[in-house]
């Protein structure tokens, strides 16, 4: 965003976690991202609950593909 912050911050595009969504296998299906206003370290609530959450899209993916 370095070239253009006024569109980031135009959609409130700030700082943020990014985690890989990944298969049983391995294999990166996604990414999960969040945006924040501010800088700041996530939880470990917050770690844990985007574990899950890439857990659970994983294997919707997985799915999805499979039909």
């Amino acid at each position: 965003w370095a070239p253009c912050p006024q569109h980031a911050l135009a959609y409130w595009l700030g700082p943020c976690w990014s985690t890989p969504i990944r298969s049983r296998e391995g294999a990166v299906l996604g990414t999960f991202a969040t945006y924040h206003r501010k800088s700041l370290t996530p939880t470990d609530g917050e770690i844990e609950a985007i574990a899950m959450i890439t857990d659970l899209v994983a294997d919707a993916i997985t799915r999805t593909r499979a039909i």
